[in-house]
C-alpha cells in the first residue's frame, strides 16, 4: 500500500453492491474500488448506496473545486465538518436518536452504511415514521428504486469488526508500515478502549 492510497475510504465502499450495480463497466481483473476511486465517480457511479457523489460535489461547491473524488473529499474532509453525504442522511437526527453512533467527529455515517442501516436505524426522521414497527430498509429501497440486499448477511458486507473508527493519520501510519493485516487488530482494540470509556 502506497502512502496516501485512500484506505480509509474502503470502509465506505460497498463492493457487491457495485459489482451488482457497475460490472458491466468494468473490465476483467478490475478491482471496483480502484474503479470508482480513478473513474467510476466521475460517470456518476456511487460506493454505496446512501452516497450521492454527485449530488454532495453538487451540493457542497467546496467538495468539487479540491479535486477530490466526492467519497475522498467525504472521508478526509466532509466528514469532520458534518457535510451531508446524501440527501436521505441527516446527521444531526442519526446522532441524536443513537448517540453509540459516533466514536469521534464525522462517523456517524460510517456507523449507517456499515452497521446501522442493517440494523433498522433510520436516516432521517421522516424515513422512521414512514417505517413505524416495520423495517426501515424497506422504506429506503422504495424512496431510492433500488433492492438493497435480498439477504443480509453478517459473513460478507458489511463487516462489523472493522467499525471502530481509526484516525486516519493513525491508520495511513499502520498501513504505510506494517500493511492493513494490523488494522482488524488496532479496531477491535479501540472497541476494548471506547467500551471501557462507556462503562469502566
Amino acid at each position: 500500500v502506497n502512502p496516501g492510497e485512500p484506505v480509509y475510504e474502503k470502509l465506505f465502499f460497498d463492493e457487491q453492491r457495485y459489482l451488482r450495480l457497475y460490472g458491466d463497466a468494468l473490465e476483467d481483473g478490475v478491482d471496483p474500488f480502484r474503479h470508482y476511486v480513478e473513474t467510476g465517480w466521475r460517470e456518476g457511479r456511487s460506493p454505496n448506496v446512501m452516497f450521492d457523489g454527485d449530488w454532495y460535489l453538487a451540493t457542497h461547491p467546496n467538495a468539487l473545486a479540491s479535486g477530490l473524488n466526492p467519497l475522498s473529499h467525504y472521508v478526509r474532509v466532509g466528514a469532520a465538518a458534518e457535510l451531508q453525504p446524501h440527501p436521505l442522511f441527516d446527521r444531526h437526527y442519526y446522532v441524536s436518536r443513537y448517540p453509540e453512533s459516533v466514536r469521534h467527529v464525522g462517523d456517524a455515517f460510517q456507523h449507517f452504511v456499515r452497521a446501522g442501516l442493517w440494523a433498522n436505524h433510520a436516516p432521517n426522521a421522516e424515513i422512521e415514521r414512514l417505517a413505524g414497527d416495520g423495517p426501515v430498509i424497506a422504506v429506503i429501497e422504495r424512496c431510492l428504486g433500488e433492492a438493497l440486499s435480498p439477504v443480509v448477511d453478517a459473513d460478507t458486507w458489511p463487516s462489523t469488526l472493522n467499525d471502530y473508527w481509526i484516525p486516519q493519520s493513525l491508520r495511513d501510519y499502520v498501513v504505510d508500515e506494517f500493511g492493513d493485516g494490523p488494522i482488524d487488530a488496532l479496531s477491535y482494540l479501540f472497541s476494548v478502549i471506547t467500551t471501557y470509556d462507556a462503562d469502566p
